[in-house]
């Protein structure tokens, strides 16, 4: 009968410590990345050239496609250039 207790005697089980909880900072320690920098519109002067206009010309058909006809283009460009001021 002393088999039969020993083997029902169980081991004792290990019990994990707990481990402490890792605090994460909220904001980082690096330089945030610079914001991009702002397109080139060009001053519309003469001395772009009819090569730029023949570069830009499929992209402008497109956009006055998009809105309806170059006069809707026009009135558009018209409006903005306007608000520039």
């Amino acid at each position: 009968m002393a088999q039969q207790s020993e083997a029902q005697a169980q081991p004792e089980v290990a019990r994990a410590q707990p481990v402490a909880p890792l605090v994460l900072p909220d904001v980082t320690n690096k330089a945030h990345p610079a914001s991009p920098a702002e397109p080139n519109l060009g001053d519309n002067s003469p001395e772009a050239g009819d090569k730029k206009l023949e570069d830009v010309l499929p992209e402008i058909n497109e956009v006055a496609r998009k809105v309806g006809g170059f006069k809707k283009l026009a009135d558009i460009a018209d409006t903005l250039h306007g608000m520039g001021k």
